[in-house]
């Protein structure tokens, strides 16, 4: 009971949404062009085809074992569905991707793993991880956000860049670019355009600014910085692999992921990102109510 209590705190909520919002700036651009690069593009030995045609395959027989699974229970009952809240249904599918998704992840990296220490390569093996891992935050997260921004805002940056500057780079490899930043770019201005929706919600219901800063300004003195930061973090990402691209040298964007998102000073900026993130929704949940109650009432 206590730790039900627990994720359903305030902390706990904000702690883990911000938490995995900053992972998905950092890696998700990485993780999904050097997947969809290596599987169209780059040079693979015939083993490293077969993992690439093993992975669809898997990731497909999991997508239909969660949806027969939730189908199933809810055809017994096991869980109640409303229809009046139909986020429901996306969460128990959720939970059912986390467990079967999850197993897939664990055990693939785990062959890519023990292949790499024994020398003999990944063979291919991180392909089905990354690939089956980035379905299951969209099935846990029920997340149409990130595919938006990699597809669609990438697009909408992409084609008038391309125009306006008259660049000589193909409009794929422009529109690549803008991928790998476009995550980032979309969080920063959702969060921006959340404040901005939240303070006309006050205007609305007759607040004034004072009383508007006083619940948003204690924790967004740390947590905006930290989601500035993690931006500019994630457009270095973009950068350092951006040279391999405009080259067209679809392998060495693989190896320049890799390199990225196995660095050590990757995880230890994201570690020195939770850091912070942590103070955030400290404050946000246990010091933000008590000084803004104290400010308005006192």
């Amino acid at each position: 009971e206590k730790v039900l209590q627990l994720s359903a705190s305030p902390f706990a909520i904000v702690f883990e949404h911000n938490a995995v919002r900053v992972l998905m700036m950092l890696v998700i651009g990485p993780v999904f062009w050097c997947a969809v690069l290596w599987l169209l593009a780059a040079e693979k030995t015939p083993g490293e085809s077969r993992t690439a045609l093993m992975g669809i395959v898997l990731l497909l027989i999991a997508t239909g074992a969660t949806v027969l699974w939730t189908s199933y229970d809810l055809a017994t009952g096991n869980f109640y569905f409303d229809p009046a809240a139909d986020w429901n249904l996306a969460a128990e599918l959720g939970l059912r991707a986390l467990v079967l998704f999850g197993v897939l992840v664990l055990a693939t990296a785990l062959i890519a793993l023990v292949r790499h220490a024994r020398g003999m390569g990944t063979g291919g093996w991180w392909f089905p991880a990354a690939l089956v891992l980035m379905a299951m935050q969209y099935f846990v997260y029920d997340d149409q956000f990130t595919l938006i921004a990699l597809v669609v805002l990438a697009m909408v940056l992409a084609i008038p860049y391309k125009v306006l500057s008259r660049t000589d780079e193909d409009l794929l490899i422009v529109y690549i670019k803008f991928s790998l930043m476009s995550v980032a770019i979309a969080e920063i201005l959702s969060t921006a355009l959340n404040l901005g929706g939240i303070w006309v919600i006050y205007l609305t219901l007759g607040w004034n600014a004072v009383e508007f800063l006083a619940w948003v300004l204690p924790h967004a003195i740390v947590e905006i910085p930290t989601f500035l930061f993690a931006g500019a973090v994630a457009l270095r990402i973009a950068r350092d692999m951006a040279e391999p691209i405009s080259r067209e040298d679809w392998s060495a964007v693989t190896r320049t992921a890799m390199e990225i998102l196995t660095s050590g000073r990757t995880w230890r900026t994201y570690l020195l990102l939770l850091f912070f993130l942590l103070i955030a929704a400290l404050i946000e949940a246990y010091a933000t109510p008590v000084v803004a109650t104290m400010l308005l009432t006192g």
